[in-house]
């Protein structure tokens, strides 16, 4: 049986594995069996049902991984234009961090951007004119860190082809998140 390295509830597994509850139930939490979970997610298994101590809700024990969640090697031209985009915004309050298990940018311990194998991604918001000039470069996409069509809005991918304009991002990431 292979170690867990995802514990969650059934909860927060019904929409990843498209089940729904029964007609007249509460919820189809605590509906699904010890064994492979059926639907869209391949390679999770709930191995048991257990009472947490705390309070004595049903959790469930889950092993496998989430697809597209594996960490992606960084090269080493990323990894040091990333460390130099960090030196560059340390005056302002900028530190490194980990987000998502990569190497992120932090501000008052909210991420603002991350190194994604030879990518940086950027929270940029999604109305902003920054989010719209990143998505017009080629390769830049955003940001689906579970692999199953579900990006998060306001990130955006940039690849290390345009790293001469990580810096620019960044800095529109920084007065994003700053709320400025």
């Amino acid at each position: 049986m292979p170690q867990p390295n995802l514990k969650g509830c059934c909860w927060g597994l019904t929409n990843l594995t498209g089940l729904s509850a029964p007609v007249g139930a509460r919820s189809a939490r605590h509906r699904m069996r010890p064994g492979v979970l059926p639907g869209k997610v391949s390679g999770i298994s709930v191995t048991a049902h257990v009472r947490d101590p705390r309070n004595s809700r049903r959790r469930c024990v889950v092993s496998g991984k989430m697809p597209g969640m594996e960490k992606q090697e960084s090269p080493a031209a990323a990894v040091s234009a990333f460390q130099e985009l960090g030196s560059e915004l340390a005056s302002a309050g900028v530190v490194m961090g980990k987000m998502f298990g990569a190497s992120s940018l932090m501000l008052d311990k909210k991420a603002l951007a991350c190194l994604n194998g030879d990518k940086v991604v950027f929270k940029l918001g999604k109305d902003t004119a920054e989010h719209a000039r990143a998505l017009a470069i080629p390769g830049a996409v955003l940001f689906d860190p579970s692999g199953m069509n579900r990006p998060f809005k306001d990130w955006v991918e940039v690849p290390y082809g345009s790293h001469t304009e990580w810096p620019a991002f960044a800095e529109a990431a920084l007065r994003f998140v700053a709320g400025g």
